[in-house]
């Protein structure tokens, strides 16, 4: 890999030389947006790339469906992470196809995507950055990888796994070690169709066991929706924050990821449904967890309770989650919100539960059931105020419809929100 840092790095198995092509695609049958990356990662890149897919992020107001696909040995490590940064901003996907290579710099562009697909056989590598004038393993670009892998979420271990191998060596990523690393990906469906450019040259391909591998676990993948794989749609989350200096806010951008989980309701009850979304901000390394349960304590008046947690880093510059002020929902992005009707109250720092009123049950649910978002509005430690904008979109959609189908035909009425 190499870098605009305090050392020029580089990386060892890219062939060709002079800069990625960068490829927008018109939209394909199911509407998505194919951004192809191909070649070696040189300074300047992620320049362009900013200018060419910032001509088609007016077009996926709905929900994200840029798929950035990558065929490269790697390149310039600082370009490389900036090309994550707005993949991961603009809550685009990563896609390395089936038999392409995606090594080096370019493997650590496909760790932002959100999600990160794969083709039948992909050949995903990592290994050390270093220096090219000294050939020796450069430690300031390690730290500043390993900074961005910690950003991302990743664990030391898949830290240690991705920049442990010399510069003319490499790390195969493998299902059964992105399973030990916590690496999720999935599949692309339907498979993209739009033809690629050739596969780039590297020094020392995978063992045709890891390629085996990975085509067995894809078509796995591919036929199920396995707990461990992401949605292969991540909705949006939009967060305005109040900015003394600027009227107009702040705006940050990042994925909700919806699903079921069962739970149980409270000592010696089965497990119910229960509904989660997981969303993230990059920018303000803000994780949120939202989980829309049916109340089954009798002593709270309240037919649903909302529990959302608040995960913070440690330097979040505005001291912590002071309060929630409630919940609304809306059909569009920027339109004015109308509230549930329920009472929030605090549980623990960064933890709040709101319990949904009874007598306004149906209209609650109404709600829910029209809503296209769920806004979360909040205070933070130093008293100014934010809206988190979770979008149901697809996947919200059919997480709530599913619990409300469940819980309503347990109590023997419909609950479906179709």
């Amino acid at each position: 890999m190499r870098a605009a840092l305090p050392c020029v790095l580089a990386v060892a198995l890219t062939s060709p030389a002079g800069a990625a092509t960068i490829t927008v695609h018109e939209p394909d049958a199911q509407g998505r947006i194919f951004v192809d990356l191909v070649g070696k990662i040189e300074k300047g890149d992620a320049e362009t790339f900013q200018s060419k897919t910032g001509k088609i992020l007016p077009t996926s107001v709905g929900r994200p469906r840029i798929i950035v696909t990558l065929v490269s040995a790697g390149g310039d490590t600082g370009a490389a992470m900036q090309i994550a940064a707005l993949i991961r901003r603009h809550v685009m996907s990563t896609f390395v196809p089936g038999d392409r290579a995606c090594t080096s710099a370019c493997a650590l562009i496909w760790l932002a995507g959100l999600p990160r697909t794969v083709g039948d056989a992909p050949q995903i590598g990592f290994h050390a950055t270093y220096d090219t004038k000294t050939k020796n393993v450069s430690g300031v670009g390690n730290a500043l990888v390993g900074a961005y892998l910690r950003d991302l979420g990743m664990s030391y271990k898949a830290i240690s796994f991705m920049t442990i191998k010399g510069p003319s060596d490499v790390n195969w990523l493998t299902p059964d070690v992105a399973k030990d690393l916590g690496i999720n990906w999935t599949t692309v469906h339907p498979p993209r169709t739009i033809n690629i450019l050739q596969q780039v040259k590297v020094r020392a391909p995978p063992p045709s066991q890891i390629a085996a591998d990975w085509a067995k676990s894809t078509r796995s993948a591919a036929r199920s929706s396995a707990p461990q794989q992401l949605p292969r749609v991540a909705e949006r989350v939009v967060l305005y924050e109040e900015d003394p200096i600027d009227p107009a806010g702040k705006r940050l951008v990042g994925p909700a990821t919806w699903r079921t989980d069962a739970v149980s309701p409270g000592a010696g009850q089965a497990p119910e449904l229960a509904v989660r979304c997981d969303v993230e901000i990059p920018q303000r390394r803000l994780a949120v967890t939202m989980s829309i349960r049916r109340n089954r304590d009798q002593a709270l008046p309240a037919s649903h309770t909302v529990e959302i947690m608040f995960n913070l880093a440690p330097d979040f510059p505005f001291g912590d989650i002071n309060n929630l002020l409630g919940l609304l929902t809306k059909q569009v992005e920027m339109a004015r919100g109308k509230p549930l009707s329920g009472v929030p109250f605090k549980l623990t720092s960064g933890s709040f539960l709101v319990g949904l009123s009874a007598t306004e049950k149906q209209r609650n649910l109404e709600l829910l059931r029209e809503g296209a978002w769920i806004d979360i509005a909040i205070v933070y430690g130093d008293g100014r105020r934010a809206i988190i904008a979770v979008e149901k979109g697809t996947a919200g959609a059919r997480a709530l419809n599913e619990a409300f189908t469940a819980w309503g035909r347990d109590a023997g009425v419909s609950g479906d929100l179709r």
